[in-house]
């Protein structure tokens, strides 16, 4: 195991400014959960578009603007690099587009088994479709594995994490094995939300970066690294 610290930075703050800051192949691969607009009403209002619960509440942004994002990471992502967009069934063929059509190169659309049912009322989603992409041609080609991830949202245990759009820690696992993310290289994770990724790179001795304009998720990104990097997180 190498024996140098790794480097971490978990941002505060607008994703687009600070994925612009980012120095060219500076990261190895890239998680995007990007915050697309929905409409989910369940009886709380807590996904609904009704006020200060509506989009405005969950930081949303126009579908569109992913395609910055693709090319701040394209020009921060190393060669070869392996990125990974998160989308739903409304979402997919949209952002399939956007991949497709941004400087880097699709190569196919995943799925995450979340191995129980979501709400719904007529076929209740159970999966969540992933687009993966690489930076370019690559050499880390993925034979190992599958296009389906299976992991329950909480990993099959009662959750404290009460961030509304939360990833599994197990999702992020199987997505990020060698040979998407080698020891000692770095992740980058722009609107990385209580930071699964973190908890990866805090597990795994990698280098991390995430940014969120929420300041709780944020909070909960840093203390996931801090649990097992303490006194060498660089905020």
């Amino acid at each position: 195991m190498s024996s140098e610290q790794p480097t971490d930075a978990v941002i505060q703050g607008d994703a687009f400014d600070a994925l612009a800051s980012l120095e060219e192949d500076s990261g190895h691969a890239a998680i995007v959960d990007y915050p697309w607009k929905f409409e989910a009403q369940n009886g709380t209002g807590r996904f609904g578009n009704d006020g200060d619960r509506g989009f405005d509440a969950y930081g949303t942004e126009d579908h569109e603007r992913l395609a910055d994002v693709l090319d701040e990471l394209a020009e921060s992502l190393v060669d070869g690099a392996w990125m990974f967009v998160f989308a739903d069934d409304e979402t997919s063929p949209e952002f399939r587009r956007i991949v497709e059509e941004s400087p880097l190169t699709y190569r196919r659309t995943l799925a995450w088994d979340r191995e129980k049912f979501g709400m719904g009322t007529y076929h209740r989603v159970q999966h969540y479709p992933i687009i993966s992409a690489t930076n370019g041609e690559t050499e880390r080609y993925i034979r190992d594995r599958g296009t389906v991830f299976r992991a329950m949202k909480h990993d099959g245990t009662p959750s404290t994490n009460d961030y509304p759009t939360a990833k599994p820690v197990k999702l992020y696992r199987q997505m990020l094995r060698p040979p998407v993310l080698e020891e000692g290289e770095r992740l980058l994770e722009p609107f990385c939300g209580s930071g699964p990724g973190a908890a990866i790179a805090a597990e795994r001795v990698l280098d991390y970066w995430g940014v969120d304009a929420n300041p709780d998720a944020v909070d909960q990104a840093r203390e996931r690294l801090e649990q097992q990097r303490i006194g060498q997180v660089t905020l």
